[in-house]
């Protein structure tokens, strides 16, 4: 009978689950708790918006390029052997242009116009004593440069190529035009002026240090060709040197002609007229949301209600007291 019973006897695993909660639960737990929910999304969306308003207004410049069409075709479509040149064909390298964009390459070229690093770091350059400023005032300190300042770092490294590197990557935005081979290039800055001079300066710096790169190939390949010729007999063979030389010659001459080598302008450099930050009431949705969202996490599966709401708000005031009579304190030992 004892083994019957325990066979009869229901399993644990189908009784109900005491933890589990049910809809009535939860909407009486959103209505206990409906002032932390309210409060939270009052706090984020002020927070927010107080961000947004005092964050500098941004505005985008841009430009918008596509490969060159190659300067040979017949280099494109080249059937001659490649130990015979040594190197591949002679074209413009779209994909070197791309990768020079956020380089310490390009960052020296550019270094060396000292106009742009005048235009791009003019909060740093002494137009009087025409230097840059290394003992800054503390009142023209930034946020960041004022917290260095007070940790004991008094001194500004002049900019420097990789300064200018280090801009780049965080402020050049690269992004492909859809359904286009074509590439914008821009930079969401608070001087359109400055912007559009960097702009204008990158993509000609981009586009002759490929150049340059295209040129030195190409001249020594020649240099290759015409040794092979001299040490080749053959009728046959000659004339396919001779034809290969021609269109190294042909594209030597392209080469050493300045303008739009590997990247030709679409459009641009420009400045948008609308600014693109801040967007005080995009900030604002997001805010309201994550706040209504983080008060009811906290209300349904929490034990945040009332009462711990308005604890915190007491020591938090009490906090507020406590560091107010300690800046006081520390004031009156300095007078």
């Amino acid at each position: 009978m004892q083994e019957n019973d325990v066979l009869h006897e229901p399993a644990a695993a189908v009784r109900p689950d005491e933890d589990r909660l049910t809809f009535a639960q939860i909407f009486r737990l959103i209505g206990n708790g409906w002032r932390v929910i309210l409060t939270l999304t009052i706090a984020f969306a002020a927070v927010a918006l107080f961000f947004s308003l005092m964050s500098p207004t941004l505005y985008r410049t841009y430009y918008v390029i596509m490969p060159t069409p190659a300067n040979n075709d017949a280099l494109r479509s080249n059937t001659f052997s490649f130990d015979v040149l040594g190197r591949q064909s002679l074209t413009p390298d779209w994909q070197m242009y791309m990768s020079l964009l956020n380089s310490s390459t390009l960052a020296g070229r550019l270094e060396k116009k000292t106009t742009v690093m005048q235009h791009l770091f003019a909060s740093q350059w002494d137009r009087e004593k025409g230097d840059w400023i290394t003992h800054p005032d503390f009142d023209s300190l930034s946020l960041k440069g004022k917290i260095r300042w007070l940790l004991g770092k008094r001194t500004v490294q002049a900019p420097d190529k990789f300064a200018l590197m280090g801009y780049l990557k965080t402020n050049l935005n690269v992004a492909t035009v859809p359904d286009t081979s074509q590439v914008m290039i821009s930079i969401d800055s608070t001087d359109p002026s400055s912007a559009l001079f960097l702009l204008a300066n990158v993509h000609q710096a981009a586009n002759d240090i490929v150049r340059e790169a295209e040129l030195s190939r190409a001249v020594s390949q020649r240099k290759h060709l015409l040794d092979e010729l001299q040490n080749i007999s053959v009728a046959d063979y000659r004339q396919t040197l001779m034809e290969i030389l021609s269109r190294v010659e042909a594209h030597i001459m392209t080469a050493s002609v300045g303008g739009q080598y590997a990247a030709m302008l679409v459009d641009g450099p420009v400045t948008l007229p609308t600014k693109v930050a801040p967007q005080p009431m995009a900030s604002l949705k997001f805010a309201v949301v994550g706040g209504i969202i983080i008060g009811l996490v906290l209300v349904v599966f929490f034990p945040v209600n009332d009462a711990l709401l308005l604890a915190g708000w007491r020591k938090l005031r009490a906090l507020v007291k406590n560091r107010r009579s300690v800046i006081r304190a520390l004031a009156l030992r300095r007078n």
